[in-house]
């Protein structure tokens, strides 16, 4: 009888509790966010796109449930028609401001991960149901607010090249983000939606919004976060070289 329970003491694994303790992620990241888009422009026809988001990000911990703070730094647009470019100004980028989410950890079959749900967003319009409400078409819409304080409808974005000008919107979206945790990395998906309402415009040939929607290509929306040290500002994470968040 000894020697049977020895040997099963041999065989049965020993209790471990490391799964359920979840990482800590808590502190500041820099991460990027890369959506790809695909436009239908008449006589171009489907133009694709990419908008890269560089953020400040904060994540306060409890156990499995995260509170998040985002701050874009810097947003850029590149498009595959190099004769017209879309500037997001400084002003429109300081309109988003922090925005705060919930997330959560979660365990999975290749280890630990965030997930990020989806919360809708607003841009120079006010919403009472922001999942459900018509998007204004109308500059003189009572909905709107002039969320960069430049006299104008909605937000302002430049376009400059064969056409130099300014066109004002009002935005919303969503993103889902789910990714890997390893170390002080963090790799995965990015879901995303954006309505996009152009409200006026300084050249009629800018009025006309082009439909959109997001690339269903693999690996065309994702997003990376690196772990910095807290005192790390939007500044020094600009200055990070692109390719250390190729991982």
């Amino acid at each position: 009888m000894k020697r049977l329970c020895f040997c099963l003491a041999l065989i049965l694994p020993s209790p471990s509790f490391a799964a359920d303790t979840p990482p800590q992620v808590a502190g500041t990241w820099a991460q990027i966010q890369i959506q790809t888009s695909i436009a239908s422009i008449p006589f171009a026809g489907e133009v694709v796109s990419h908008t890269m988001a560089i953020l400040r990000v904060v994540i306060e911990q409890d156990s499995r449930r995260l509170k998040i703070s985002s701050t874009p730094c810097h947003i850029a647009v590149d498009s595959e028609i190099d004769i017209v470019r879309t500037v997001v100004p400084s002003a429109m980028i300081k309109a988003i401001g922090t925005q705060e989410f919930k997330a959560r950890l979660k365990p999975g079959n290749a280890g630990w991960v965030y997930y990020q749900p989806p919360v809708m967003q607003t841009l120079g319009v006010n919403l009472a149901d922001k999942w459900k409400d018509t998007m204004p078409i109308s500059p003189n819409d009572p909905r709107l607010i002039d969320a960069d304080a430049d006299g104008k409808p909605g937000v302002t974005v430049r376009i400059e090249g064969i056409i130099d000008g300014a066109i004002y919107i009002a935005q919303r979206s969503w993103s889902r983000l789910e990714g890997i945790i390893t170390s002080d990395r963090i790799k995965g998906s990015l879901t995303w939606q954006t309505d996009q309402a152009v409200l006026d415009a300084t050249s009629s040939m800018l009025s006309n919004s082009p439909q959109t929607r997001p690339s269903a290509l693999p690996n065309a929306n994702y997003f990376r976060a690196i772990r910095v040290t807290p005192e790390t500002t939007c500044e020094d994470i600009l200055k990070m070289p692109r390719d250390q968040f190729d991982f």
